[in-house]
């Protein structure tokens, strides 16, 4: 079993990476949807994590998943406070 971050915030994908998460760096021309499905289609996939924007744009597939599904598990990572 895996993991996958989906992210629009280029130091948290570089973090991850670095951390051996796989990493998908998102912009405003992704199709998150496409993304998404991609994802959770993977059976191999224990852990999703999304960032705190892209969960907000994908906040309806989300909700409809965990009704239905136990795994992946889906985690939204917050947003990070700028000192």
């Amino acid at each position: 079993m895996h993991m996958k971050l989906i992210t629009d915030n280029r130091e948290l994908a570089l973090g991850s990476r670095l951390s051996g998460i796989q990493t998908r760096e998102v912009d405003e021309h992704t199709d998150l949807s496409e993304e998404w499905n991609m994802a959770v289609e993977d059976t191999d996939l224990g852990v999703l994590y999304l960032s705190k924007h892209v969960a907000e744009a994908l906040q309806e597939e989300i909700d409809t998943f965990r009704a239905k599904h136990h795994r992946p598990i889906v985690v939204v990572l917050p947003e990070q406070k700028e000192n």
